[in-house]
């Protein structure tokens, strides 16, 4: 019986969109006081303009720290495309803009929550001011009221309900979100697993995206007359304007155009770094020597695109040249290009990801691992695995010494408990807070490895941490208790005690396959160069409720540190 599901917070009440274009200086008051309101339910959608300064750094910061947040970067910014775009992804039952230079009080929410429920109101207005940063003085501004719709500042007078709604952001179904004004349909968006369609005004303005890992299609019309084209496939880019082919070029040589051009550096081969953290340990931590070897690779390139990237690229190969694009994706069926004297390795493409997801959901339990399917894909054998080899960094464990001294974790007597996974399928918070409670009756402290604030649990202890930091932290640590991410296999080499959890594998919908294939998929004991003494691996559709799953947690761990610490209770 399965009974860790998905966890989703019920809807929100407020979507709060934010176009931003350059916005350093003034942003940071903006989310502060969104994040400071007294009332808490809601989400902000932040649209990144192609900002030139430090706008994306900062709202990823703030997206690290509160899981309301959702930060996107469209590919052609400008302020109505944003919003559009911000309307799209809202889920609020009503939708408040903010301009990054405003700034609005503690319990504007609240306020406007109280006034929509005691009128049933479809909009709501309110004064605002304006700030003279040269005098240092307020303007109070009067909102206009809508007099010609019988709205008092805004709110739907009581027995005027029979009145059309001035707004509406409905969900229609599971796909399709309809915005309308005064009962006019406006906007409209059908958005499934192939495809996203957007209709405004009708069909004045259409708009086409498919969804996929291999291939690209964007289509934009007005009035049904083709305006733009985009196509991405069998890697050639195509881009057609007014129903004209306009351009046309190999992925590889836009890339290198627009990233690699001016790059000083000498190199021969690019490595693309296109996978989540797992796949990238696997290739560092086993296979990064061979494969260098077998390609004669004399002065590669790396391309990071996570930050973790970068971390794990330190922790196993120092030395190695990298720039980094945050965020960059190819749509790509192929593990190799060249153009211009040079060969482009892409680790890993779409094509790699479906084919595993495939062969795990179609093949007998235990017949297929994905380390046995990077093999494959780079073309290598079992016999060119690599112990892996961490390379110290005393400066590094210094500054991480002093992190840690300031949340005053003990450090002779902690455990990390790590709940996120970009993959699974997230266990009730309750679990957690259980298991915490467990172990601090056992005399353990509690580092809670963490990126969303929501997730925190009292009395346990947390930090930023870098990918490289947190490694060097679990190497002082008494265990790790995870569930499954790529987090669990990276802390390995560490050799401290680690227990992950597995539960449905929730990013593939089309591939989708149970938790005890999952687990045979990506086991950590088929790894090289283990101690299978200290990995232990829990379905946890195998137990009926998270009482019994905390029970055999506790178990495990018992047995995992019964011959130096003696039994847990």
């Amino acid at each position: 019986m399965n009974t860790y599901n998905h966890y989703s917070d019920a809807q929100p009440w407020f979507s709060i969109i934010i176009p931003v274009y350059n916005a350093e200086e003034c942003i940071k008051q903006c989310l502060d006081s969104i994040i400071n309101q007294t009332f808490k339910n809601y989400e902000i959608i932040c649209i990144d303009n192609g900002s030139t300064d430090n706008s994306q750094s900062i709202l990823e910061e703030y997206a690290k720290k509160d899981k309301r947040f959702k930060i996107i970067s469209p590919e052609n910014p400008k302020q109505d495309i944003s919003r559009n775009n911000g309307i799209d992804l809202a889920n609020g039952k009503y939708l408040l803009f903010i301009s990054p230079d405003n700034w609005i009080e503690a319990n504007t929410l609240e306020l406007i929550y109280n006034k929509v429920e005691k009128y049933s109101a479809g909009a709501v207005q309110f004064d605002y001011k304006i700030f003279n940063n040269s005098k240092k003085t307020y303007k109070k501004i009067k909102h206009r009221p809508l007099s010609e719709l019988d709205f008092s500042s805004g709110i739907n007078p009581p027995g005027n309900e029979q009145k059309a709604k001035l707004f509406e952001n409905k969900k229609i179904n599971s796909t399709t979100r309809v915005v309308s004004i005064l009962g006019i349909q406006i906007y409209k968006t059908e958005d499934n697993e192939r495809e996203r369609i957007q209709h405004i005004l009708g069909n004045f303005i259409y708009t086409k995206k498919i969804k996929s890992k291999i291939k690209e299609l964007k289509i934009f019309k007005i009035l049904g007359f083709p305006i733009s084209k985009r196509i991405i496939e069998d890697d050639i880019c195509s881009y057609y304007c007014l129903g004209k082919l306009v351009s046309r070029h190999h992925l590889a040589d836009l890339f290198f155009k627009n990233k690699l051009k001016k790059i000083k550096y000498n190199f021969d081969d690019i490595y693309i770094l296109h996978s989540n953290s797992g796949e990238i340990y696997l290739f560092f931590a086993y296979l990064a020597k061979a494969f260098l070897r077998k390609n004669n690779s004399k002065k590669p390139l790396f391309v990071a695109t996570q930050k973790y990237h970068i971390d794990i690229l330190k922790l196993y190969y120092p030395e190695a040249r990298y720039i980094y694009i945050p965020g960059m994706r190819f749509k790509t069926q192929s593990h190799i290009w060249k153009t211009r004297g040079h060969t482009f390795y892409i680790l890993f493409s779409g094509n790699h990801f479906t084919k595993v997801e495939e062969d795990i959901k179609n093949q007998e339990i235990g017949q297929v691992h994905y380390l046995k399917s990077i093999l494959k894909t780079l073309n290598l054998t079992e016999n060119d695995f690599y112990k892996p080899i961490i390379c110290d960094d005393i400066d590094l464990e210094t500054k991480l010494n002093n992190k840690v001294s300031k949340i005053n974790l003990k450090l002779n007597s902690f455990i990390i408990i790590a709940p996120e996974a970009m993959t699974c399928s997230e266990l009730p918070r309750t679990f957690w807070i259980k298991l915490a409670q467990k172990l601090q009756q056992n005399k353990y402290d509690i580092y809670l490895n963490i990126t969303d604030k929501a997730n925190s649990i009292p009395e346990c202890k947390t930090l930023d941490l870098s990918y490289r930091e947190t490694y060097f932290l679990a190497k002082k640590a008494k265990a790790v208790i995870s569930l499954r991410s790529g987090l669990s296999e990276f802390l390995i080499p560490t050799n401290t005690p680690n227990i992950a959890i597995y539960t449905k594998f929730r990013k593939c919908t089309k591939n989708a396959f149970p938790v005890d294939k999952g687990l045979e998929g990506f086991s950590m004991l088929k790894m090289p160069f283990i101690e299978a003494a200290k990995i232990c691996e829990i379905n946890a559709d195998n137990y009926k409720d998270e009482d019994t799953l905390l029970e055999e947690v506790m178990s495990q761990l018992n047995k995992m540190l019964s011959q130096k610490e003696g039994n847990l209770v």
